[in-house]
């Protein structure tokens, strides 16, 4: 009992200073793991033993992030959105619907947070050149990444660790889960449109910027970077639709991509290993010590048991609380910390008799939406000097996100009707 205490006390006061404290993530998570280890409460072995990271998971992640450090380096993030913009046809819906796009999809193969940082000063800076209000966009482009990192399996580490853990394939993915996310893409979209209302133009003479520079040819480094980054990547993605057909475990697919990268393009291996965050790793491994605890003393088991006492065992209504308590906890404490949280309750509810893909699909849709607001701490870095004032940034977010939480509303009840129809009618 003594063990159990300690565990919870030490947990809640790491997602407290996560949700709360200037200390980055890792530092936190990492403190609490060293915390276990000093008390005995959890040995090496213990972490071995209880260990949802597998070699799948490793390599995975490790693949993708060389891919995301290509693609940094390409200039296709100012591609993309030049492209959009010149795409919109000065049209302000269309390219508001455009940069969402754009924002979506990058997150889908980048890290939505780290996405929305880069884009965002280039967006900023092209919506001051056409005099245009930013404001309206915010919204569309935090959503746009917060869905694009669960879009596809290998969005990001959450959904890695979850799709490796659960040995739940791209294809699948791309099946179960990745319709019902475009769905609700859509919807935001349609939305956002109605609220920004009518068919503004741009009048691009009367701008202080000319339209020649909206070039998206200038923002590539390199015709041969960019076209053998896109061939490797829209291969890669390819191969993975036929994963399961072909034998190939998702993990080998992307870990091959990112290998032909260093193979054919002329980057310095330094120069790309050096982008990726080894601070993603020290968050996940305390984070792994904590859920070695939380196993080794049956935590995780209790939680189930008490799921099944209320829930019974219509899976229906534990996906529903795991869609309200997931989105609830994610947004305030993190998705990936709630990943080590949930995952493992579901792989013992699955172990009693529940459908294992509707709790699955169920976490990550909870998910979905969980990251907009968090990433909004990044806004203000982003838009200095631009018109924007970044003490009015936090104001028009408040007003934008009271007059759009009926969108909030309607992509839960979507998911509420996927899950339901797709999983248990007629079951």
């Amino acid at each position: 009992m003594e063990q159990v205490s300690f565990s919870w006390l030490v947990y809640i006061i790491m997602l407290i200073m996560i949700a709360a404290s200037k200390l980055h993530k890792s530092v936190i998570a990492i403190t609490a793991g060293v915390i276990f280890f000093i008390s005995r409460y959890v040995t090496v072995a213990d972490v071995s033993k209880y260990s949802l990271i597998n070699l799948d998971f490793i390599v995975m992640i490790a693949g993708m992030s060389i891919i995301a450090s290509f693609m940094k380096h390409s200039g296709i993030f100012q591609f993309l959105v030049l492209k959009a913009v010149r795409k919109s046809g000065w049209n302000c819906d269309l390219l508001s619907r455009n940069i969402c796009v754009v924002i979506l999809l990058l997150s889908a193969f980048f890290c939505d947070r780290i996405a929305v940082v880069l884009m965002f000063p280039i967006v900023a800076f092209i919506f001051d050149s056409l005099n245009l209000e930013l404001n309206n966009t915010i919204m569309g482009a935090l959503n746009s990444a917060s869905i694009g990192g669960v879009l596809l399996s290998i969005s990001g580490a959450e959904v890695i660790l979850i799709s490796t853990a659960a040995k739940i394939s791209f294809t699948e993915y791309l099946t179960f889960i990745t319709p019902a996310l475009f769905v609700v893409f859509i919807i935001y979209i349609f939305y956002m449109q109605i609220f920004m209302g009518g068919e503004n133009r741009i009048d691009a003479e009367n701008t202080n910027f000319s339209i020649i520079k909206f070039n998206e040819e200038m923002a590539i480094l390199g015709p041969n970077l960019f076209s053998k980054l896109l061939l490797i990547l829209i291969s890669t993605i390819t191969i993975l639709c036929f994963s399961s057909i072909m034998g190939l475990s998702d993990s080998v697919i992307i870990i091959t991509g990112a290998a032909l990268l260093f193979l054919t393009i002329e980057l310095s291996p330094d120069k790309v290993l050096k982008e990726i965050k080894l601070n993603i790793f020290f968050y996940i491994l305390g984070l792994q010590i904590v859920a070695a605890a939380f196993y080794k003393y049956h935590i995780y088991d209790t939680i189930a048991l008490q799921l099944t006492e209320v829930f019974g065992h219509n899976g229906f209504y534990v996906c529903i609380f795991i869609l309200v308590s997931g989105a609830v906890l994610s947004l305030a404490f993190g998705r990936l910390s709630m990943t080590f949280l949930f995952l493992p309750v579901i792989s013992i509810l699955t172990g009693m008799g529940f459908q294992a893909m509707p709790l699955y699909s169920s976490f990550i849709f909870s998910m979905a939406f969980a990251r907009s607001p968090t990433m909004l701490r990044e806004i203000p870095k982003v838009l200095k000097n631009t018109h924007i004032e970044e003490k009015n940034v936090w104001e028009h977010y408040s007003k934008l996100f009271k007059k759009t939480a009926v969108v909030y509303f309607m992509c839960f009840a979507w998911f509420v009707l996927y899950v339901y129809l797709r999983f248990f009618y007629n079951s």
